[in-house]
């Protein structure tokens, strides 16, 4: 039965008083003297080992920017220094405090391995982030072709790399399609050549184009004058001698100095009496022509008729039948058969056709 109300059961009473009891027994002094000190110092430790690691974090991005290098791969270092500091620091805290390392180590290195296998796609990104980082093949500033984008580089994170396209978009691409994709890098070098085809007629003076193409290109103030400019005899085309100028800008002049030269030649090429043909055809459409025999016509009509399937008996009855007349005008006439064995007749003034055979 339940108990009456205001009453307390038996069984909760006699279990607060055991725990009371159990209390009162432990050595409260002996267990802050044992524990409390180690708990102390594992905080102190990780207050002091987090404010150490990151004060050498700091020194270390400083001294790596004294010695010029590339800001993206300081950051990187910096980060990493301070990753194994922090670890360090918290094992050595655990330590202090009287938890067994062995078995956490265990523990840490089964979950990586779980975690590993999990994010393996991640994984790869991030070791292609540290390949770009630390082998370098663009910096921020770069005009780069990577992974099929063209753009300049903006920032090389650890998991992607943010580009900015020639139309001012923004391109994110993950690490492991670059590095496993090649990669063109146009601002490695401080100069950039640029090819201008032009076709000029085969009745045209060759010698003067490519001299007026080569004073074009030296003309121009943004073409470099070392490299030379040059121009080579690409093909021969169908209608027109392909020549192609060849020189070299600076790469922040490179877009408007290839546009500047490609104007002058249009003009130029003109003014000085030199054609730039284009492709032409010409078509001569002949009026088709039936060249068979009227054999051939006849012994095709004949297998055609054969191939025609029979028709009904009441169709053969009412349909109309074009047979030719067998009287001097030989015209095609239309007539039609009411009924069995009745004569064809048009109009009333040919009864050449023949009726049907019964």
């Amino acid at each position: 039965m339940l108990p009456a109300t205001g009453t307390t059961p038996a069984a909760p009473r006699e279990a607060a008083s055991a725990l009371v009891s159990e209390l009162r027994g432990i050595d409260w002094l002996h267990l802050l003297e044992a524990w409390g000190l180690r708990l102390l110092a594992a905080v102190a430790i990780f207050v002091a080992g987090r404010w150490l690691a990151q004060r050498l974090g700091n020194g270390l991005d400083r001294v790596m920017a004294r010695a010029g290098v590339d800001p993206t791969l300081g950051g990187f270092l910096r980060n990493i220094a301070y990753a194994v500091m922090l670890v360090l620091v918290i094992m050595t805290a655990l330590t202090a405090l009287g938890v067994p390392t062995t078995s956490m180590f265990a523990i840490l290195g089964a979950a990586g391995l779980a975690v590993g296998l999990a994010l393996k796609d991640s994984l790869s990104n991030i070791a292609s982030g540290v390949m770009l980082i630390v082998l370098r093949p663009f910096r921020t500033g770069d005009h780069v072709v990577a992974a099929g984008q063209e753009g300049t580089v903006l920032e090389v994170r650890v998991f992607q790399t943010r580009l900015r396209g020639l139309d001012h978009r923004v391109i994110i691409l993950p690490n492991s399609e670059i590095t496993t994709a090649p990669i063109i890098n146009y601002s490695s070098l401080p100069q950039r050549r640029f090819d201008v085809t032009v076709g000029v007629g085969y009745r045209d003076d060759l010698q003067q184009a490519r001299d007026l193409l080569v004073r074009i290109a030296r003309d121009e103030p943004l073409v470099l004058d070392e490299p030379a400019p040059v121009v080579r005899v690409l093909n021969l085309g169908e209608s027109s001698v392909d020549l192609v100028l060849q020189a070299f800008a600076a790469n922040d002049d490179f877009i408007e100095a290839r546009s500047r030269v490609v104007e002058a030649v249009r003009n130029q090429l003109i003014g000085h009496g030199l054609s730039i043909p284009y492709p032409q055809r010409d078509l001569a459409c002949v009026p088709p022509r039936c060249r068979w025999p009227a054999a051939v016509g006849a012994a095709a009509a004949r297998r055609r008729r054969r191939r025609r399937p029979p028709a009904p008996a009441a169709a053969r009855l009412s349909a109309p039948i074009s047979r030719r007349c067998g009287c001097a005008r030989r015209a095609w006439l239309r007539t039609t058969a009411r009924r069995r064995g009745s004569p064809g007749v048009r109009n009333g003034q040919c009864r050449c056709v023949r009726p049907p055979r019964r």
